[in-house]
């Protein structure tokens, strides 16, 4: 879990809930001899993020991303870095995001797309150098294992978005993860490659962060409009007992 937040005004600690329902599960394996059974793995807690043009912001009911989230809490800021976001619950958490690069630039808002997500995010303009972006979620729990959602496409017409996100931390998705929208300018549904990479079994830092690099491709810019965040705990099965009779 990420660590809970503190109002110093107060003298209040809120604590975290964790996700009220499960959104994944991996199957438990067991029954191989006595009794070999290993852990499964599910989603808990959860964080859903949106970058918004400041004199139009989207209103956060009618927020989906390529995790679902409808009806949920949405943190919507317009800058370049925050803290204390809060979870689909509505509840503060140390966790925070902070992005720079030579391209980047305010938010910017594209088009009125049926995705609300990916109306407006972080202007990039620069396409000349590699890693040229960097995105960074903090304040979470060193070694802990999330997944990451990023969304990240320009849906006006006359521009588009085509490149590729990474991350130095261990991470079951390796190496670049495309986004592009040049051929498919997909305003209505998630579409991983096309408006949104998602990135599986990363693992917080020492630090508590986990980083993305980013460049675009060709040309295009390769904006952020948001990501969702999803804490993945283990989840040991139950214990049972066998008898063994020994003639």
């Amino acid at each position: 879990m990420w660590a809970a937040a503190f109002d110093l005004s107060s003298a209040k600690c809120d604590t975290m809930n964790v996700r009220p329902f499960i959104q994944k599960t991996i199957p438990t394996l067991c029954g191989l001899g006595l009794a070999a059974c290993v852990a499964s793995r599910v989603q808990a807690g959860s964080i859903n993020m949106s970058i918004e043009w400041p004199d139009n912001v989207t209103p956060p009911a009618t927020l989906v991303g390529p995790a679902g989230g409808l009806g949920e809490t949405w943190n919507q800021f317009s800058t370049t870095s925050a803290i204390l976001l809060k979870d689909t619950n509505g509840v503060s958490t140390s966790v925070g995001y902070f992005s720079s690069g030579t391209g980047w630039g305010g938010p910017d808002l594209w088009s009125y797309t049926a995705l609300g997500l990916i109306r407006s995010g972080l202007r990039n303009f620069d396409v000349s150098s590699a890693n040229s972006q960097r995105f960074e979620i903090n304040g979470l729990t060193a070694g802990q294992m999330y997944s990451v959602w990023i969304a990240s496409a320009n849906c006006n017409s006359g521009q588009r978005s085509k490149g590729v996100w990474s991350t130095p931390n261990q991470t079951t998705t390796v190496g670049d993860q495309p986004c592009n929208n040049t051929t498919d300018l997909n305003e209505v549904s998630w579409v991983e490659g096309n408006n949104y990479v998602l990135f599986e079994n990363v693992k917080a830092d020492v630090n508590g962060k986990i980083t993305f690099n980013g460049h675009s491709l060709d040309g295009y810019r390769l904006p952020l409009n948001g990501f969702q965040l999803m804490e993945i705990i283990e989840e040991s099965p139950p214990v049972t007992s066998t008898t063994i009779i020994v003639r």
